[in-house]
């Protein structure tokens, strides 16, 4: 489930699916990709004349499995920025509405050499709020890049994920499972940046020990570097700035490991923008036999 409904009708809608029905005013789609891969997932050589027809049987393939499935919905994905005039042509003479999703936030200026110097490449605006939101603060935190291995660290990180997820309305798609955090953290290829808040700072004096605030999961594809994950302590989210306090330390990783770029993913564009994010614009093609639900959720 994909989903990009007004705010305030998925929080209906979640209240009602979380009485015993999940699946309420879902439906069963055939998509390129996952959940969580982002990306062009389909690949046109608009250089060789037979592309048509190469689209076509894709095209077919995608319907065959649609009606051998009972599914609904075909989401042909990412498609990024403007498309070829024959292929928009191609897919709308097919049955195909072009959909546009969140934004992909992406810097891919990582080549400055210190501090000083990635804050002139900023606008003089959001230079101001990196120095008195970000920068100010960095000291109250401490950052590890350590692989978490024990169950009790997996169980922690999984539950800031979860706090994320639940109030997630801008992008709603179903909860990701706890294996497959454990699959990251046993993986060479993925980077976990944990961030706590020293108890130095915390005003609850009774807290001996520093808190996890935040816990960013990240793949290094090559020289980029793809920020895929959030999970964030809401009890310190807004009084200590930590959502601002990770995406800064998931930039200067990226840094850190030679990247070249940083994905930053969708949503929370404001945010990402002050860091020196530009955003993207992002498109699915989406072809619907069932048009119910969609009206049930526009009515809501």
């Amino acid at each position: 489930m994909i989903c990009f409904t007004p705010i305030l009708c998925l929080e209906k809608v979640e209240a009602l699916r979380s009485d015993n029905n999940p699946y309420y005013l879902t439906s069963k789609t055939i998509l390129t990709g996952t959940l969580i891969t982002k990306g062009n997932h389909v690949y046109i050589d608009y250089r060789s004349k037979h592309w048509k027809k190469a689209l076509l049987i894709f095209i077919d393939y995608l319907n065959k499995i649609l009606d051998e499935s009972g599914a609904s919905k075909i989401m042909i994905r990412d498609f990024y920025d403007t498309q070829n005039a024959e292929f928009e042509t191609s897919m709308l003479e097919n049955g195909f509405t072009r959909f546009q999703l969140p934004n992909n936030m992406e810097i891919e200026n990582l080549i400055w050499k210190d501090t000083d110097e990635y804050l002139k490449s900023l606008s003089q605006k959001y230079r101001y709020n990196v120095r008195k939101e970000i920068i100010k603060y960095e000291s109250n935190f401490i950052t590890s890049f350590e692989k978490i291995d024990h169950k009790e660290e997996l169980l922690e990180v999984y539950n800031l994920y979860e706090k994320v997820y639940e109030k997630s309305y801008d992008f709603n798609v179903f909860k990701l499972p706890l294996e497959y955090f454990k699959k990251i953290c046993t993986s060479s290829e993925y980077d976990i940046i944990r961030l706590y808040l020293k108890n130095e700072v915390l005003e609850e004096k009774n807290i001996e020990s520093d808190v996890l605030v935040g816990a960013m999961f990240s793949k290094k594809n090559k020289d980029i570097y793809n920020a895929m994950i959030v999970g964030l302590n809401y009890d310190y989210v807004y009084s200590h700035n930590c959502y601002k306090q990770i995406l800064y330390k998931t930039l200067l990783r990226a840094r850190e490991l030679n990247c070249k770029k940083l994905d930053l993913a969708f949503t929370a564009e404001l945010e990402k923008k002050k860091i020196g994010a530009r955003p993207k614009k992002v498109f699915a093609y989406v072809q619907s036999t069932e048009h119910l639900k969609g009206s049930i959720l526009e009515f809501m």
